[in-house]
């Protein structure tokens, strides 16, 4: 049977293996290989992305002072620890290092979690106060809460951990080429919108509605009707001039 320091050696080896591997992976079939960065490799390492591992750069880098590594968190699975851009800033070098927000995700809950084994199972802490283990708990709540947040803002700009009803109900108005009139409605639910989109809250709904297509719709009245000769919305435009027997196409 195995004793408890072999299973500590084996669980330290694999925590070293985790912060170490996924940064030192290397393509069996690749062309390129790490070299020292300068102005005359810039071209280089914008040339052949996704090719070369991070531990191969800094082993190659290990005394220049000039490089500055950064995390792309919109990078491929594939490019994950892997060297995905270089580009000269100021005096200096930005080496882009390509990271994925599923697989950090993935990847810190594993390293997490075997932290968490080293915790003697045999011994129980228990804190006298009530108000001294209620209080710790709702601290440690409040910094995953604010810890999650900003994770996922790095890979997400339209994450929100607001707990609303309008975070799931975006309803997009618009208005296409197309029909028999030239122009028809289009209508649908979104789970984003830019910052040129105009926006109207309807108790937990919101409507937007792209920039191009405000000024055909402007004023008009949206409704939903349900009935035996008529089911769904219905738009009450007083900008159209003529119109369709369907009913969706205008001008």
């Amino acid at each position: 049977m195995i004793n408890s320091k072999k299973i500590q050696s084996m669980k330290i080896i694999f925590v070293l293996f985790l912060i170490v591997l996924p940064w030192s992976l290397i393509d069996t079939d690749k062309s390129a290989e790490a070299k020292f960065i300068d102005d005359s490799t810039v071209g280089y390492y914008q040339t052949n992305t996704c090719q070369i591992s991070l531990s191969e750069v800094i082993l190659k880098n290990i005394n220049n002072n000039k490089v500055r590594y950064t995390l792309d968190n919109y990078s491929s699975i594939s490019c994950f620890g892997k060297i995905n851009g270089l580009d000269k800033s100021g005096d200096g070098y930005k080496v882009g290092v390509g990271t994925n927000i599923l697989v950090s995700f993935l990847y810190q809950s594993i390293l997490w979690l075997t932290f968490f084994s080293f915790i003697p199972k045999t011994r129980h802490t228990l804190f006298k106060s009530r108000f001294l283990s209620f209080s710790t708990l709702c601290i440690f709540v409040g910094l995953h809460l604010h810890g999650e947040q900003d994770f996922y803002k790095v890979g997400s700009r339209n994450f929100d951990i607001d707990f609303s009803l309008s975070n799931y109900f975006l309803l997009r108005m618009g208005v296409k080429p197309g029909g028999c009139s030239g122009l028809s409605y289009e209508m649908f639910f979104d789970t984003e919108k830019s910052e040129n989109d105009f926006t109207e809250q309807y108790g937990d709904v919101a409507i937007v509605v792209d920039n191009q297509s405000v000024d055909h719709i402007r004023g008009a009245t949206l409704d939903y009707k349900e009935g035996l000769n008529e089911t769904g919305f219905s738009i009450d435009n007083p900008n159209v001039s003529r119109t369709c027997g369907c009913g969706n196409s205008f001008s």
